[in-house]
């Protein structure tokens, strides 16, 4: 009944499910907040997702054109979970099942960055190097 207002629903349950912390009360490290593991953990929560998120989508980029067959499975499931939580929850505690894999696409944009193989970044720059040098 309420078709106009789905896109902004959809919207907002993308918004929540990638937000990297929950506001719930009772867990174990808001109880005792005055210890340090307590506040080192909530420190990681806070700063840690942010930047894996950014890194695993940059690793889905680049590794896109080269790995696809090997990580269709993990896009596939990447893909399913999102549509499932955007469809239902919009909550971040389902993001739970894709965490890992996002932290493999964050390691493949570091591939992409740090390994000399062909297409990656540096065999790139070391090409050029090369070309420049021997025209």
């Amino acid at each position: 009944m309420h078709w106009r207002d789905m896109p902004q629903l959809l919207s907002r349950h993308f918004i929540n499910m990638w937000t990297p912390y929950t506001t719930e009360v009772n867990l174990p490290f808001k109880q005792s907040p005055n210890l340090l593991s307590s506040q080192v953990v909530w420190y990681m929560i806070l700063y840690i997702p942010i930047p894996i998120f950014l890194l695993a989508f940059f690793g889905l980029l680049v590794t896109w054109h080269r790995r696809k067959r090997q990580l269709l499975i993990a896009y596939a499931v990447i893909a399913l979970t999102i549509a499932q939580n955007l469809a239902f929850w919009g909550n971040m505690r389902f993001r739970a099942p894709i965490e890992p894999l996002l932290v493999l696409l964050a390691s493949g944009a570091l591939w992409w960055l740090v390994c000399d193989e062909p297409g990656t970044f540096r065999y790139r720059r070391k090409q050029k190097r090369v070309k420049k040098i021997y025209g």
